[in-house]
């Protein structure tokens, strides 16, 4: 597993709630919720940090 790429799937997961929290983007589905969760599994299982992840996101 790739740390860069599972740090951009988590930043693109975050981007997605901060948008909805935000009031600017739609509610995630329940899908995307699994997905995130993965995600952050994922980037746990690698010792993806917040700084790596932060690399990613985008600016909303």
């Amino acid at each position: 597993m790739n740390p860069k790429l599972i740090a951009a799937d988590l930043a693109a997961a975050v981007d997605k709630v901060v948008a909805h929290l935000n009031g600017t983007g739609p509610q995630p589905t329940t899908d995307e919720i699994r997905a995130a969760h993965q995600a952050l599994d994922n980037a746990a299982s690698v010792s993806v940090t917040a700084a790596d992840v932060r690399l990613f996101r985008k600016d909303i």
